[in-house]
């Protein structure tokens, strides 16, 4: 089986501190989900502050 990963980053407009740990855990759950209906598998939800990365488990079609 072969899975390819995807990192993404998600940057707040002017940097602006928007990404508290609250909105991570919700940023998750719904990914996750999301994630499920198009058969990949969210990995890993993590950031500071100002920014957010997602590591995805995607496989090839």
């Amino acid at each position: 089986m072969v899975f390819e990963h995807a990192h993404f980053v998600f940057v707040a407009k002017y940097r602006g501190s928007v990404f508290t740990k609250q909105l991570l855990d919700r940023l998750e759950v719904i990914l996750s989900e999301i994630g499920a209906q198009m058969n990949a598998e969210l990995l890993e939800v993590n950031g500071k502050m100002d920014h957010a990365h997602l590591l995805v488990n995607w496989p090839p079609k």
